[in-house]
């Protein structure tokens, strides 16, 4: 029978057992070598995050401290580096990733500082909601009043723009009659001094040059014209044109007495004149001296006037002013109870952002920093030495095979 039994062929294998490796070669595959399949999983903190994420709330939590006049740019900055730095363990951190995580950790205290902050702010609005209601009660009683006086205000400068603009009317009208009255009262005054004018003009221009020269008929024919105005001897007019005729050198005795003659009509004609003038001269002076006072009168009257308006005017736009501040305390008042309720909402945020923050990545970032290596695990036992496990089942699967002998 043994002959038989070495004579046949082995049994076949089911497919099934040629795709499986044995079961000592998996044991092997598994203490030799890194087991292949999918990866494991992520290292977590105390608080359940993963590294990344947690790394990542960090980095956005520093972004508060921008509130507390942290540049913008730095904490932008710090960012890739802390990530780099934090989740390397503190044992191994080269120098520079210290700084690094040192800095993050003084960024974070100004985050929490600003935390901090927000909470007792809120908490003294809530706390001080008595307070509140009463100064703002205050300032609408204060800003009725205020309003009270702005219209007084008003009123009283609606009265004097009204008596001011009266009082330039009036003075205008007397300073025009007054004008006019002199006018009509000066008008003879006027012409004397006209009249005296050309009388030394036509002394100096006509008669002075034809005394030092010989005069032409035509300038003769204007002198005897321009002092035919004043009233003089016709005889005498006639007589000058003999002696101008003539050369100073050239003049007799008769020419003499002919020019005395003249001068002496001409300077009674002076005194007459100025005689009148003079009598007229106080009235004169009388009725200027009124104009001017008048002019002054109206000058105020007019400078008054104005300052009248533009006081009306600031006390109508303090009065809409007032108005507006009157509206505003109103509506204040009217949205304080509102403002409360939203005041005691921003307080419980506050402090759910706060313990959120400690609890989170504040907590992190500690347990983080504070990381060490892990302890290296324990060398792997040799795979070449069979156990006494393996042997038992190889003999298992020899048998199953088919080697065993005949009976």
């Amino acid at each position: 029978s043994s002959n038989l039994a070495s004579s046949l062929p082995p049994p076949a294998v089911p497919p099934r057992f040629h795709a499986m490796a044995p079961l000592s070669m998996k044991r092997a595959a598994s203490a030799g070598g890194k087991r292949i399949g999918r990866p494991p999983k992520a290292a977590r903190l105390s608080n359940g995050l993963t590294e990344d994420s947690a790394v990542t709330g960090i980095i956005k939590a520093l972004k508060l401290a921008e509130k507390k006049d942290v540049p913008t740019g730095f904490t932008a900055g710090l960012g890739p580096a802390l990530r780099q730095s934090l989740t390397a363990p503190k044992d191994v951190r080269h120098e520079l990733q210290s700084t690094v995580v040192d800095m993050a950790a003084k960024v974070l205290r100004a985050s929490e500082e600003f935390l901090v902050e927000e909470v007792a702010r809120m908490e003294a609005t809530v706390g001080n909601s008595d307070q509140e209601k009463k100064e703002r009660e205050d300032a609408v009683a204060a800003a009725e009043q205020k309003l009270a006086e702005c219209q007084e205000t008003l009123r009283g400068a609606q009265e004097a723009k009204a008596d001011k603009v009266r009082a330039f009317k009036a003075s205008l009208d007397l300073l025009k009659e007054i004008q006019a009255n002199r006018k009509s009262e000066d008008a003879e005054g006027e012409a004397l001094d006209e009249k005296k004018s050309r009388f030394e003009k036509s002394i100096s221009d006509y008669l002075e040059p034809l005394k030092e020269d010989c005069g032409t008929k035509r300038q003769l024919q204007d002198l005897v014209k321009q002092l035919s105005c004043f009233e003089l001897e016709d005889s005498l007019l006639e007589a000058i044109k003999l002696p101008l005729a003539k050369m100073p050198d050239s003049r007799g005795r008769l020419d003499a007495v002919i020019l005395e003659q003249l001068d002496l009509q001409l300077e009674e004609k002076r005194e007459a004149l100025e005689a009148k003038l003079q009598e007229m001269a106080p009235a004169r002076d009388a009725r200027a001296a009124s104009v001017e006072a008048a002019q002054v009168a109206h000058d105020q009257a007019k400078t008054a006037s104005e300052e009248a308006v533009d006081a009306l005017r600031a006390a109508k736009e303090a009065e809409q002013a007032a108005k507006a501040d009157l509206a505003a305390a109103k509506e204040s008042a009217k949205n304080l109870t509102a403002e409360l309720l939203q005041a005691a909402w921003e307080l419980d945020q506050s402090r759910h952002d706060l313990e959120t923050f400690r609890n989170g990545a504040l907590a992190a970032f500690e347990e983080l920093k504070e990381r060490t290596s892990p302890a290296p695990e324990p060398e792997p036992a040799d795979a070449s030495a069979p156990n006494s496990v393996d042997a038992a089942e190889g003999a298992a699967e020899g048998a199953t095979s088919g080697d065993a002998p005949l009976a």
